[in-house]
């Protein structure tokens, strides 16, 4: 079937395929993704039982298809463990899944112990029109074509 589309910007028209329940794939519909590009976060609350205690900060990026259900997601957490207000150690971990596209995440600590812990993270997902291209040495991601994406470079410090 094909299906003609009103916006501001014209007319155009797309191919579908259906069946008795409905359309099961438009290379529209296909290729969109629903998203807010402000991340969501969380962070630990803290706890004084043990001498060594962690404090963790995990920020991620979800897609949605158009019609609402989670399509994929991008974040990292970093963990910091301190006594007092010094470091001994931190870690990092990332992730990054889309169902119908590209996705990949990458993170490595930066300052592992002193005042604080830092990472460094590099984070992306598009649909499959679009391409991701990472930078391990300048730790950069980058998006091409015409599909929806999320791309996300940065640090983050945590300190005690």
């Amino acid at each position: 079937m094909e299906i003609t589309w009103n916006s501001k910007n014209g007319t155009f028209s797309t191919l579908c395929f259906y069946n008795e329940s409905g359309i099961i794939w438009d290379n529209i519909l296909g290729g969109l993704v629903m998203m807010d590009t402000r991340a969501n976060t969380e962070t630990s609350s803290e706890t004084q039982a043990a001498k060594v205690v962690s404090k963790w900060y995990k920020q991620w990026w979800t897609a949605n298809w158009l019609w609402g259900s989670k399509r994929g997601e991008i974040g990292y957490q970093i963990t910091i463990y301190y006594s007092g207000s010094t470091v001994s150690n931190a870690d990092v971990s990332d992730w990054g899944s889309i169902s119908l596209g590209k996705a990949k995440s990458e993170s490595k600590i930066i300052k592992r112990t002193g005042a604080y812990g830092q990472c460094q993270y590099a984070l992306g997902l598009c649909t499959p029109t679009g391409s991701l291209s990472f930078n391990s040495s300048k730790f950069s991601v980058s998006f091409s074509g015409l599909g929806s994406n999320i791309v996300s470079n940065g640090t983050k410090s945590l300190y005690p």
